[in-house]
């Protein structure tokens, strides 16, 4: 019975499609149900992930996610652990790596990215035209550092704003506190993570993300 239970609760926090952690597993860090030691923190977003689906369907989108996750974990190594905690946003938390190192593994996580060309269904005159057809993914990361002091909310909500910035700044690029100043709009937000369904998103953030 205590395995059953175990083997449940490992299947309650894992995502079904990618089979990374999920918002369930994130949400027991930001309560501090699960002790986590310094290091850095990362929060990717695909971009224009809605535009994938629009144009060529959830299937394909499913696909995008699982070769996304795929990606980063090919650069992690196993160094960190990753949580979907979102549609199609994603937390990694690496325990005990300087802010430095973990903006260098973000850059090669959105370059190895970046090279993920994935297959899409194409219509007649597209496939007499072109053959198979190809779409290239690229991702924002936004970097920031935590102690095992603080709350991961408040590093997480630090690296969303990274996040945005990246966005701001054009996509496809890593920002942190260590990138160089941004003049941009800031965001508003404090915090979005507690309270906020894996659905939600407020019309600013919609605009810019995707």
């Amino acid at each position: 019975m205590w395995a059953m239970q175990a083997n449940l609760e490992h299947a309650l926090e894992r995502d079904a499609l990618t089979g990374c952690y999920n918002r369930r597993a994130f949400m027991r860090l930001i309560r501090g149900d699960v002790p986590v030691s310094s290091g850095a923190l990362l929060f990717v977003d695909i971009d224009h992930f809605k535009k994938i689906n629009d144009r060529h369907g959830h299937i394909v989108g499913d696909k995008v996610l699982v070769a996304v996750v795929e990606a980063m974990r090919e650069v992690l190594k196993g160094q960190g652990q990753i949580y979907r905690i979102g549609g199609e946003e994603f937390a990694l938390l690496m325990p005990n790596t300087p802010i430095e190192l973990a903006a260098m593994i973000a850059e090669r996580m959105r370059r190895h990215t970046s090279q993920q060309a994935m297959p899409v269904e194409a219509g007649e005159a597209d496939r007499e035209a072109q053959g198979t057809l190809r779409t290239t993914v690229t991702a924002s990361i936004g970097v920031e550092k935590f102690s095992s002091g603080e709350e991961i909310e408040a590093a997480l909500s630090r690296a969303d704003n990274h996040l945005y910035r990246a966005k701001q700044a054009g996509r496809d690029r890593v920002m942190s506190s260590m990138s160089a100043t941004y003049d941009g709009p800031a965001r508003s937000e404090t915090s979005r993570f507690s309270r906020e369904r894996p659905e939600d998103h407020s019309a600013d953030r919609e605009s810019v993300l995707r």
